[in-house]
C-alpha cells in the first residue's frame, strides 16, 4: 500500500465527522485541522495497524487514505480504544 512522502513528526489530533454519525467506527466524511474543514470526496480504508504487544505497544490504529474536495490527499487514523482521530501524513 502507498504511504505519504511527508509524515508529521508527531501525529496531530483532529476532529472528524463520520457516517453513520452514531457509530464510533463509521467512515470519515470530513475532518477539521487548525479550524479548516476538509470535506472528503474519497475515502480508502480502514487499514488496521497494530503495535507489538510483546513490547508493550498494544495500541491499534485504523488508517484511512482520504482525498478532500480541494484535491488534497491525507493519511488519517483512528485509535479504536479511545475513538480519537489524528492526522499523520500528507501526500505530495
Amino acid at each position: 500500500l502507498l504511504r505519504p512522502l511527508r509524515l508529521l513528526r508527531q501525529p496531530r489530533s483532529i476532529k472528524v465527522i463520520v457516517r453513520p454519525s452514531e457509530s464510533r467506527d463509521g467512515e470519515p466524511v470530513s475532518f477539521t485541522d487548525y479550524g479548516e474543514v476538509h470535506r472528503l470526496d474519497h475515502v480508502r480504508g480502514p487499514e488496521r495497524i497494530t503495535g507489538q504487544w510483546w513490547n508493550g505497544r498494544w495500541k491499534t490504529r485504523d488508517y484511512f487514505d482520504v482525498l478532500d474536495a480541494a484535491g488534497d490527499r491525507y493519511w488519517i487514523f483512528r485509535v479504536p480504544q479511545s475513538g480519537w482521530w489524528f492526522l499523520h501524513g500528507i501526500f505530495e
